[in-house]
């Protein structure tokens, strides 16, 4: 599989790594940058927001839980997103007994408990942040009761998209959309029954990932589709 995303060792890159990264089709980077001045014309970077992990020891655990659950709820609502930054759970000297992995475990079991929220990759990430918003601020993506599915993925040709409305009749637009969010194709724009299935074929588009995002009456669903040759 095509690598899609890329994480900067240390959290920082210069303009000559985005270049080769863009070179190489990698449009969704993560860096500690405060400034995209360096970021190739077609990426986007979806910044770290925090690090708990790196001064994590028995004795900060409680603290340091409390701090990350305070800031994902809070700066995570501001952007859309929050990306936890974890440090080696196995290598480094004094994390042994998996301290990381059991402390990352309570973080995101306690998140859940608390308030819905998904987990998506930084393709899926970069995609939802860029959709189209027609009025409003942004708000964090939370579960739908529609259902989308797109077979096969990886896909060379032609992909199946079915989906699940529950109201027939209902006004419903399907389109799909490339890793940093452009439009691709409309599958559909209008009326539709129950149970709609759409085909799109991605026989003459670039390898990578895309998303295909089913709207109506003001909730969304999506579906990955991984496009191979």
């Amino acid at each position: 599989m095509t690598p899609a995303t890329w994480v900067a060792p240390g959290h920082r890159a210069d303009a000559t790594t985005h270049r080769l990264l863009a070179e190489r089709g990698i449009r969704v980077v993560s860096t500690a940058a405060t400034s995209e001045s360096t970021l190739d014309a077609s990426q986007r970077n979806l910044r770290t927001s925090d690090d708990y992990a790196w001064s994590l020891t028995d004795g900060t655990y409680a603290s340091m839980r409390t701090a990350a659950l305070r800031d994902a709820r809070t700066r995570g609502r501001q952007q859309g997103y929050y990306v936890l930054l974890l440090h080696d759970p196995f290598t480094r000297p004094g994390y042994g007994g998996g301290i990381t992995l059991r402390w990352m475990g309570e973080v995101l079991d306690s998140l859940r408990r608390q308030q819905p929220v998904r987990f998506l990759t930084m393709a899926e990430t970069a995609a939802w942040l860029a959709r189209p918003v027609s009025t409003g601020a942004p708000a964090a993506p939370a579960a739908s009761a529609l259902a989308v599915t797109a077979a096969p993925s990886p896909a060379r040709g032609v992909v199946t998209i079915r989906a699940t409305l529950g109201g027939a009749g209902a006004p419903v637009r399907a389109a799909v959309y490339d890793l940093l969010g452009r439009h691709v194709a409309t599958l559909h724009d209008g009326p539709s029954g129950d149970d709609p299935v759409w085909t799109w074929d991605a026989s003459s588009v670039p390898p990578g990932v895309y998303t295909v995002r089913v709207e109506t009456d003001g909730a969304a669903a999506t579906a990955r589709i991984v496009v191979a040759r």
